[in-house]
């Protein structure tokens, strides 16, 4: 999947008209995502088809690594018809 197609649970929830937090908690409560024993947000493996990627990150000046969920553009298409379609882009 090209880097470039992928968004973040913000961005993702900026495009569907609805606050992060209230997205995010969609999002658990759907059972799509969970939150990990240091608080980050994955996929359930049994629900993703395509919707989520799981990314690793580095940072090269104190060497930190960590991982990062994105939203495809399957996934961001999938969440439109779960929340409601059209509903969210009239606001």
């Amino acid at each position: 999947m090209n880097n470039n197609l992928l968004t973040n649970f913000r961005n993702t929830a900026k495009e569907l008209h609805i606050p992060q937090k209230v997205f995010i908690q969609f999002l658990l409560e759907k059972e799509l995502i969970y939150r990990d024993k240091k608080n980050r947000l994955l996929p359930y493996a049994k629900n993703n088809k395509g919707y989520f990627e799981v990314k690793e990150w580095c940072r090269n000046d104190n060497d930190t690594v960590g991982i990062q969920t994105f939203i495809t553009p399957k996934g961001r298409h999938f969440l439109l018809l779960l929340i409601g379609g059209e509903k969210t882009r009239d606001k």
